[in-house]
């Protein structure tokens, strides 16, 4: 969702390019540049970018959408469990209820130094 879209001349963004770039990193802040007041370029974060670039990659894969599609036609049918009802069918089973995080992201304790030597 675009929060703010500022359209400044490419020669006012030259004389404000630190500025721009800074204001940039929140998220939704976009600028257009405009040449003779026509848009010129526009300039979003490097995680925004990426994270467009992404979508798209996920757009072209026809597997995926497939599986999207389907899941939307499932949740307009009434298809779908509310998380609560899960988590208390899970629960009544076991008593207990275990969640898995196979993220290959490392975590370190917080006043704890890691022992591993940077090369």
């Amino acid at each position: 969702m675009i929060k703010f879209k500022n359209i400044i001349s490419i020669s006012e963004a030259r004389s404000k390019i630190f500025e721009i770039a800074e204001k940039v990193q929140k998220f939704g802040q976009i600028f257009t540049f405009t040449e003779n007041g026509k848009p010129k370029v526009v300039m979003i974060s490097a995680e925004e970018y990426e994270n467009l670039v992404e979508d798209l990659a996920l757009m072209k894969n026809r597997k995926f959408m497939a599986k999207v599609k389907k899941v939307d036609e499932e949740f307009t049918n009434g298809e779908y469990r509310a998380w609560n009802s899960i988590k208390q069918e899970l629960l009544a089973k076991t008593g207990t209820m275990v969640l898995a995080d196979e993220s290959k992201q490392k975590y370190v304790s917080k006043g704890k130094k890691n022992n591993k030597k940077s090369k």
